[in-house]
C-alpha cells in the first residue's frame, strides 16, 4: 500500500470531498488534479515560499499549465508567529528611526497608510487583539490615516501566565490567492511566481507580511516576529 494507491482506492469510493495530506510528487499531484477535474473538491498542502509559488511548483511536478488553471480555485499561504502574552505585553511609541525603517520595509506611503488604517479598523471590529490590560489597552487603534501612533512588544521578563517569556502560543498570518482569469492567463503562459504575485496584489490580495503587520498593530505579535518569518533569506 503506497500513498498513491491509497488515494486511488479513495477515489473509487466516489467521495464528494477529498483531503490529500500533502502533494509531494508528480504522481500524487496528477491524481489530485484528475480528481478535481471530475467534480471532486480536493484540499491539500504543498511546501512553497508563498501562495504564488504554489502554481509554478505544480508546473515543476509536470502538471500541464492548462490543467492547473482549470482546477486550482484558491491557494492560502500560511506562516506561524509567536503570540504576545496579553497579560504582560507592553505598548511603546516608535521613534523616528524605527518609523523610517517600517516605512521602507512595508512600503508605507500616504496612500497605503489609509489602507492600513482601514484594515486595522476592520481587525478591531473583528475582535483581533482583544485582551485589555492597564499597560496595553486594545480597544483603541494603533494608527491614524497618516501615522503609526504605537507598537507592541513583549515584556522583557514576561509573567507567570507566559512562563516569563513574553509570548504565549502562536498565531497564523495568511495570504489568499484567488485563481482569477488574469492569474489563469499567467499560468498558461508559464508566468513566474513574481508575475503571479504582482497580479494577485493588484487584484487586492493581502500578503502574509501585510497581514502580520496588521496583527502586530493590534498587539497580537511583534514587528520583529513578522519580519523573522516573512523576509526571504
Amino acid at each position: 500500500m503506497t500513498f498513491t494507491n491509497g488515494l486511488r482506492a479513495l477515489l473509487r469510493q466516489d467521495p464528494n470531498i477529498i483531503m490529500v495530506g500533502e502533494i509531494r510528487d508528480g504522481e500524487t499531484a496528477e491524481l489530485a488534479v484528475q480528481a478535481a477535474l471530475t467534480g471532486h473538491l480536493v484540499f491539500s498542502t504543498l511546501h512553497t515560499n508563498n501562495a504564488a509559488t504554489c502554481l509554478p511548483r505544480l508546473l515543476d511536478m509536470n502538471i500541464e499549465p492548462f490543467l492547473i488553471a482549470s482546477t486550482v480555485r484558491v491557494v492560502i499561504g500560511q506562516r506561524l508567529v509567536r503570540r504576545l502574552c496579553v497579560e504582560c505585553r507592553e505598548v511603546y511609541q516608535p521613534n523616528d528611526e524605527e518609523l523610517k525603517r517600517l516605512a521602507k520595509t512595508f512600503s508605507l506611503t500616504a496612500e497605503t497608510f489609509k489602507q492600513i488604517h482601514e484594515l486595522e479598523t476592520q481587525a478591531l471590529d473583528g475582535g483581533i487583539g482583544k485582551g485589555n490590560t492597564d499597560k496595553a489597552p486594545s480597544n483603541t487603534l494603533s494608527t491614524t490615516t497618516s501615522a503609526i501612533t504605537r507598537l507592541f512588544k513583549n515584556h522583557e521578563d514576561g509573567c507567570n501566565a507566559c512562563n516569563h517569556t513574553g509570548f504565549k502560543g502562536r498565531i497564523g498570518i495568511y495570504e489568499v490567492l484567488h485563481n482569477s482569469e488574469e492569474v489563469q492567463k499567467l499560468i498558461v503562459s508559464n508566468g513566474t511566481s513574481d508575475n503571479i504575485q504582482t497580479e494577485a496584489i493588484n487584484e487586492g490580495m493581502l500578503t502574509m507580511q501585510l497581514d502580520g503587520f496588521i496583527k502586530a498593530l493590534r498587539g497580537e505579535t511583534t514587528i520583529e516576529e513578522v519580519l523573522r518569518v516573512t523576509i526571504e533569506k
